[in-house]
Order: C-alpha cells, then structure tokens, then sequence
C-alpha cells in the first residue's frame, strides 16, 4: 500500500510534535525516568508518580496513586527477566508520554496504532527514551 503525500506529511508533523514535546522538558543530559518525570509533572502542572507494576503495563495507561495523584505504572525488574531494560524503559516512557501529551489511555486495551494519539504517544515515548541514560536496571529502578 503506497502512503500518499499528505499521509507522509502528517507523519512528519507528528516526528516534529513528539520530539518539541519532549525536547521542551529541557532534560538534562544522563537523566533518568525520576528526572523524566520530575519533568513531565513540572510541564504539566500536576503531581505525577511512578508506581512499580507487577505485570507489563504495555500501552502506558495512565493510572492512580492511592492518594489520587496521576500515576505511571514502571514495570518491576525482577518480574520480567526475560524483557530487556531497554524495552522495560520504554513501556515506562509510554506512560510519561501520555501524561506530558494528554492522553491517558485505556488500561484494558492494547496499543492501536491506527489513531493519531496514539501514534504520537509511540513517537513521545521514543523520543523520550531515546534522551535518557542507557538503560540499565541500577539506573532507571526498574
């Protein structure tokens, strides 16, 4: 299937939203996801906490701390050893992305590609990572 000129060129606005949204956190060199997050809650105006999850948070839902604050769920290293930090980070990336874009994202559901938000969430959370130290389970807490 050929992509047509202006499926490409939104594609392209979507690379340059996800990265101007990141690149406006201002994430200083060798950060890690605490400092992403620090980041994104200061961009956002609101609290934002990283809580451990027991299973693959896969498409980044937003969630809730038991005190009500916005929550993104950062897979727990030990659950899944047979996940690469690298991947792992990224699911916690996904979350970041939600929050720093808007878009909180359905917990039952998986990751659909289809719509925009949810491409530009993908793309975000890519960014993000892609800015972060390298993964390693010490660096990141996972």
């Amino acid at each position: 299937m050929r992509t047509t000129r202006q499926q490409r060129r939104r594609s392209r606005a979507l690379f340059r939203s996800a990265r101007s949204a990141v690149k406006g956190l201002r994430l200083p060199e060798g950060a890690g996801l605490e400092e992403a997050a620090v980041r994104v809650a200061l961009h956002i105006g609101r609290p934002l906490a990283l809580l451990p999850a027991e299973e693959l948070p896969l498409n980044g839902a937003l969630t809730r701390a038991m005190d009500g604050t916005l929550a993104v769920r950062v897979p727990v290293r030990g659950a899944f050893r047979e996940q690469p930090d690298t991947y792992l980070v990224h699911l916690a990336c996904r979350g970041l992305a939600r929050a720093l874009l808007g878009v909180p994202g359905d917990p039952r559901a998986g990751i659909d590609y289809r719509t925009e938000p949810e491409r530009l969430v993908e793309l975000t959370a890519t960014e993000l990572g892609v800015r972060l130290r390298p993964a390693t389970a010490d660096a990141h807490g996972l």
